[in-house]
């Protein structure tokens, strides 16, 4: 990162796209594999293996059946291991698991997804063999990578800000690194959740949070207690958010409103 007269991040490489690629785009997912490969792409029917260090694309993935141009357009990709990544369809909930060994992809998509397809955004976050799926209508569906064809659950989340705008939600869904069952949520609103998985039972169906960081809607609230930045266009949301790798029960959060906070939750 720069030197020591400068902060500027120096680029170490650049890769271009293929000029074949017919779904250019002005955003890319990128998922860091081993050493300097990463894959990358927009749309999970055209995905790229490349090497930042010599600047070369030298794989290409060619997605599953039943994708298309519209609806194949991901939300996030994830590595899974050394050699295996799982991408989410935004539009559809389709997860795909990639091996950058091999050309095809084993495809699946979750059975509870298909009623939500083209109605709904989808966002999904995973840790060893788990993967849970969230869509903006707050349907959580967990799934487990060794039998695809059946969830291990399936639960409507309680208390968050779902209102008629949800379908434009910047969903971000994350695994606690320390807390195996501890994951959290935010795009909704200007709230950051957090949900302890630990407390579904196979009778639930509703999952209420086991915390909410509200801090960049207090901000909102002026000195007579009215939030100014509370509806429509001018609502504050929370658009990403991370746990910090060292620090237990600590997250950095941004907000639309330019607001970046650190903070750390407490159970009662």
């Amino acid at each position: 990162m720069g030197h020591d007269k400068t902060d500027v991040i120096q680029s170490e490489g650049t890769v271009f796209r293929p000029t074949e690629d017919d779904l250019k785009s002005t955003t890319s997912q990128v998922c860091l594999m081993s050493g300097t490969s990463f894959v990358f792409g927009t749309h999970s029917t055209i995905l790229y293996l490349a090497d930042l260090k010599t600047g070369s694309v030298s794989h290409l993935f060619k997605g599953c059946s039943g994708s298309s141009s519209v609806s194949s357009k991901i939300s996030k990709m994830e590595k899974k291991d050394a050699n295996q990544l799982v991408t989410c369809e935004e539009n559809s909930g389709r997860l795909q698991l990639l091996d950058i060994r091999k050309h095809d992809p084993v495809c699946k998509t979750s059975e509870m997804t298909e009623k939500y397809q083209h109605k709904t955004k989808w966002a999904f976050a995973h840790q060893k063999e788990t993967a849970i799926l969230v869509n903006s209508a707050g349907k959580m569906i967990g799934l487990d990578y060794r039998d695809w064809d059946k969830n291990t659950f399936s639960v409507h989340i309680k208390d968050i800000g779902l209102n008629e705008d949800s379908f434009q939600a910047t969903m971000c869904i994350q695994f606690s690194p320390t807390k195996n069952n501890v994951v959290s949520l935010s795009g909704f609103d200007g709230m950051v959740y957090l949900f302890d998985l630990g407390h579904i039972q196979t009778s639930t169906q509703l999952l209420s949070p086991i915390f909410t960081h509200e801090g960049h809607v207090m901000e909102g609230i002026n000195n007579d207690n009215e939030s100014w930045l509370c509806s429509g266009a001018a609502m504050v949301k929370v658009l990403t958010h991370t746990w910090h790798t060292v620090k237990d029960d600590i997250i950095l959060s941004s907000a639309s409103d330019g607001s970046l906070h650190t903070w750390q939750y407490q159970i009662k």
